[in-house]
């Protein structure tokens, strides 16, 4: 799972962090400990920002304090990159203390701080993000075989973030041509790019009952 952290490496999503990289999982910050407010990593003389230059599955922010040390209701400028995240469909989740606010509206998942769960929790939201994408997979995929006279098999699609790459796998549970094949693959690619125009590739795979398959 590939994660992008809306705050600094010490900020309030530090627990999180620690934890998801404990566990294997890459993480990606929006700035780094010694940046400017305004100075993210997208900017000129950084690194990029990940968003553009890898399959980030979920945003975590952190939720920053006043001078008081209680949260605040609304996300700083340092948090912006949470409305980057949701221009992508990348899910964000909030992790941190909230106080007397209620939950953002915006937060696809909101956990406590030193919630036990905190790694599983966040990779559910990831998984929960590709689900618009793969509910438009299966319905591409299954007007194509209805119009061939198959509306009634199985569909199943699997959406994968690797690196750069977006990867698109179509399960059909009957045997195809290659003709059937290659129109579900560009259906799909079609669809999947109405959806997500940002990632740098993007292979669909179409595998039948007879396990044929064709890509685009």
């Amino acid at each position: 799972m590939r994660v992008l952290v809306i705050d600094d490496p010490t900020g309030p999503a530090a627990p999180a962090v620690d934890a998801l990289q404990q566990a294997g999982h890459h993480v990606s910050f929006c700035h780094e400990t010694d940046a400017g407010v305004f100075d993210c990593n997208g900017m000129p003389g950084h690194e990029g920002c990940p968003l553009d230059r890898t399959g980030i599955d979920v945003a975590l922010v952190g939720g920053a304090t006043g001078a008081d040390g209680e949260p605040l209701a609304d996300p700083t400028v340092r948090e912006a990159g949470a409305g980057c995240a949701m221009r992508r469909q990348v899910p964000v989740v909030f992790a941190g203390s909230l106080g007397a606010h209620p939950a953002p509206a915006w937060a696809d998942a909101v956990l406590a701080t030193g919630d036990p769960d905190v790694v599983a929790r966040i990779d559910a939201a990831a998984r929960q993000g590709r689900v618009p994408l793969i509910e438009a997979t299966e319905t591409a995929a299954r007007n194509v075989l209805a119009r061939r006279g198959l509306a009634t098999a199985p569909v199943a699609a699997r959406v994968i973030r690797d690196d750069q790459r977006l990867r698109v796998i179509v399960d059909i549970g009957v045997p195809l041509d290659d003709r059937q094949r290659e129109q579900i693959a560009v259906r799909v690619a079609d669809t999947v790019r109405s959806i997500d125009s940002w990632s740098p590739s993007l292979d669909v795979q179409v595998t039948d009952l007879a396990g044929s398959g064709t890509g685009d």
